[in-house]
């Protein structure tokens, strides 16, 4: 009897920390989903050789190496930045997008 109350116990923190670790990504996802939409649509139309567009993708690239060693604050600020900069050159090009009020 004293087993099945472990094994429910610890069946039971498994599920939580499961559950717990999964909404904690869910923003991040929804901002790297985001961004990569945003990034996808400003590259339709983008002069490839054009050193803010090659900026920002330098940033974003260099943000999808290690995302996930970064808090979640940091992965907003990281994201945010890189919106900073997309914004005003998707305007720029035709491109109307905008940084998301989470970000904000």
């Amino acid at each position: 009897m004293a087993f099945r109350i472990n094994y429910t116990f610890v069946l039971a923190l498994v599920m939580f920390l499961g559950v717990f670790s999964q909404t904690s990504f869910a923003g991040i996802d929804k901002s790297r989903a985001a961004i990569k939409g945003d990034m996808a649509a400003v590259e339709m139309k983008a002069d490839k050789d054009n050193a803010t567009y090659q900026k920002i993708l330098a940033s974003h690239k260099e943000f999808e190496k290690d995302w996930w060693n970064k808090a979640r604050h940091q992965v907003y600020e990281d994201i945010g930045a890189i919106y900073d900069d997309l914004v005003p050159y998707a305007k720029s090009i035709g491109v109307t997008i905008a940084k998301p009020n989470w970000l904000n």
